[in-house]
């Protein structure tokens, strides 16, 4: 439903805020956008006493975790000069994207409830999402962490991924703060 969805975009936001909030700074705007590109097919949710509380969002090689009219979204909400100052900044996080090498899927996200953190339900939606990419037919499972985030890629790590590589952008260190990122594959 279209409530649900608007609460895995806050949950989204929650995560990725940090990440995405000089691309778009307003709160609500920023969750707007995410409410109207997350593929709601390519969503795992885990709930508690039917609160969302964690999400992973999937990518596979037919069908992305977010939805193809995400630019006309971006410059319809921020109109024509918020929506470049937007896709500068997304143009300058693909530039740490790999190639993914299919078959795989790709987590484009993972995000727990900060009222539900610590009590496993990144591994259990990890577990989840790596079912479900195994039942797919998939032998891998990538997703990518920020170099700053040591938190995340320890758990990841924890988990069973491994650092595939790692990339940076200087120009992105300079906007955002954010060095680069590590590819990490899980192998299932």
């Amino acid at each position: 439903s279209r409530a649900e969805l608007f609460k895995a975009a806050e949950l989204f936001d929650q995560a990725f805020s940090g990440k995405f909030g000089n691309a778009i700074p307003r709160d609500n705007l920023r969750i707007k956008f995410w409410s109207e590109i997350l593929h709601p097919d390519q969503i795992v949710g885990a709930y508690i006493n039917n609160e969302l509380a964690g999400l992973a969002l999937l990518t596979f090689e037919d069908r992305p975790g977010f939805l193809k009219s995400a630019k006309k979204s971006l410059f319809r909400i921020l109109g024509p000069f918020g929506g470049m100052k937007a896709a500068l900044y997304f143009a300058l996080f693909s530039k740490l994207d790999k190639k993914i090498r299919f078959p795989t899927a790709y987590l484009e996200a993972i995000s727990v409830s900060e009222k539900y953190r610590g009590i496993g339900i990144g591994n259990q939606l990890i577990g989840e999402a790596g079912r479900i990419v195994k039942k797919e037919g998939n032998s891998s499972l990538l997703l990518q962490v920020v170099i700053e985030n040591q938190s995340a890629k320890k758990l990841y790590e924890r988990i069973g991924f491994t650092v595939v590589s790692t990339s940076s952008t200087p120009i992105l260190k300079f906007f955002t703060d954010i060095g680069g990122a590590h590819l990490m594959e899980l192998k299932l």
